[in-house]
């Protein structure tokens, strides 16, 4: 990852704050049928650096009834972080084949 320039980052205090927080508001746990834990902890880093989240999930038409069953992309509408799907992040990166 170094080589390409890609940094680890650490989940600091807050961020594990907010993603508790979003864990219990979505109903995560290890059943659970939408984002698991680690894309939760995703989201609450994005949230809190402004940064954008990318993904492979396509957005629900509809919102499911349990939250629990939210992807990504819902989450991510409703927490006001921006959101957007693998090809989008190769257009906006100017990547072509």
């Amino acid at each position: 990852m170094e080589e390409n320039r890609f940094d680890a980052t650490d989940i600091n205090d807050e961020t594990m704050a907010v993603s508790l927080d979003m864990e219990k508001e979505y109903e995560i746990s290890s059943v659970s049928k939408g984002a698991g834990r680690s894309d939760i902890a995703l989201i609450a880093y994005a949230k809190i650096m402004n940064k954008t989240v990318v993904t492979l999930e396509a957005k629900q038409p509809q919102k499911p009834k349990e939250k629990s069953k939210y992807k990504i992309p819902l989450i991510c509408q409703e927490q006001d972080v921006a959101c957007i799907n693998f090809i989008e992040m190769l257009t906006y990166l100017n990547i072509r084949s």
